[in-house]
Formats: C-alpha cells, structure tokens, sequence
C-alpha cells in the first residue's frame, strides 16, 4: 500500500507485514511539503499533491508525478493554493484546489508528466463556512466526478463536461473524501470529519476501478518496474 504520509513529508510504502519505508521525500534535494493525496495511472506511474503550508495567503503548494520505470520525479505545477485531491483517468489528470474552490485538468504527456492545466470545474459556495473547498475526488464508470466538498457538507458530482448534475448530502459538513466499492463496487464510501464517520452509501452507480501501484508480487506485470532490491 502506498500512503501520502504529512507527518513524515513523504509517499510511503507499507508493505504486507505493516512495515513502512519512505518512497519519495525530496524533489531536487529538498524536502516535499507534505504530500495529501495519490493517483497511479495505469502504468503504475504515480501522481501526488503536495500541499502541507499552502493556503489562500501562501501559495506553495506543488503537485508531482513519478516515472515509476525511470525513477524520476517530475514537478507539474506549482504556486498553488493547497492542492488536494488527485485522480488521474483516460489520459487526463484531475486536482482539487481548496482554497481556490476549483478543479483543475492537466492532459497526460508521458510516464508521470502533464500538461496544458486549464480549469475543469467550480464547486459551489457555502455563504459563512469557515472552510470551504474541494478535498478527495473519485469517479464512476461513465466518467462523471465525485468530489467530497469540505464546507458544505456534500459530495458534488460534475458531468465529464464539468457541469454540476447532482449533490450527496452526508449529514456534516466536512466532506473530506470518496471511494467507489462493495461486492458490486456501487456504493459510495464517503469519509466525514465532523462526524468522525465513514458512510456507506449505496448508490447502485458502478464506480470506475482504480489503477493500483507495482507489486511485489513476482507474477504481476508491474513486478519489473520495482527496484530489484
């Protein structure tokens, strides 16, 4: 499993036994911020954000891409203002803004490479939220967004187009993130900070299957990209 671990500024890998060795923690030998969240594609090239200090006032924050087969690590786009949830889908590579209250697309060019940012979508406002913003994203099979909304207290769901269709209530307001799963992989798992929950909604919408890392596994067909130590 590979976890983007803020305490420690570094993508983590946790492997079958719980033991945790740092993967990535410096870009240009200086340390991350502070990863939040990770997408692989799949070719099992990584995306991450880096956000850890950003804010509306300090705009630091930077997303990254990895190139699992060469070992190298590719800045994307920096000055943000907290990036936050990633996914990369069908060639694009998507990222919540939060303090920006958008949504951003880059075009994939290459193993962990992207380009061409322009916007995707904006989320709704929520008039006196203390904190307002796009967090975690996922998507189901038809290529519509699911974005947990800090602030308002719902899960935003836009069109492949970036057109608002619908809003999951979740009972709290800080949405923080999505997953699809289940036997049928059609309930939504929805994460709810306030609430300190993790909801299960059935929605009976196949969710899109997420791209997984390398393995260790010597009969995987990512197995090759890993170092041979």
């Amino acid at each position: 499993m590979y976890v983007t671990d803020e305490g420690r500024r570094s993508i983590v890998r946790v492997d079958v036994n719980g033991s945790i060795t740092d993967q990535i923690h410096e870009f240009a030998g200086k340390p991350l911020n502070g990863p939040n969240d990770l997408s692989f594609d799949p070719d099992g090239n990584l995306f991450f954000t880096d956000p850890y200090g950003s804010s509306a006032q300090n705009p630091i924050g930077r997303v990254f891409g990895y190139d699992w087969q060469q070992g190298t690590l590719t800045e994307i786009a920096r000055g943000m203002r907290f990036p936050n949830g990633i996914v990369a889908r069908d060639g694009r590579l998507y990222v919540a803004e939060t303090y920006t209250n958008t949504v951003w697309v880059w075009d994939v060019i290459g193993p962990g490479r992207a380009a061409d940012k322009r916007l995707f979508a904006r989320c709704p406002l929520a008039p006196g939220a203390s904190q307002v913003g796009p967090d975690g994203m996922c998507f189901d099979r038809d290529g519509n967004l699911y974005v947990a909304h800090l602030g308002t207290g719902s899960v935003v769901i836009f069109n492949p187009s970036g057109g608002e269709v619908d809003r999951i209530k979740t009972g709290g307001v800080k949405t923080t993130n999505v997953c699809f799963g289940g036997p049928a992989h059609d309930d939504l798992f929805v994460t709810q900070e306030n609430l300190g929950a993790v909801l299960r909604i059935r929605l009976g919408i196949t969710g899109d299957r997420l791209n997984f890392c390398p393995s260790t596994d010597p009969t995987h067909p990512w197995r090759s990209m890993l170092p041979s130590d």
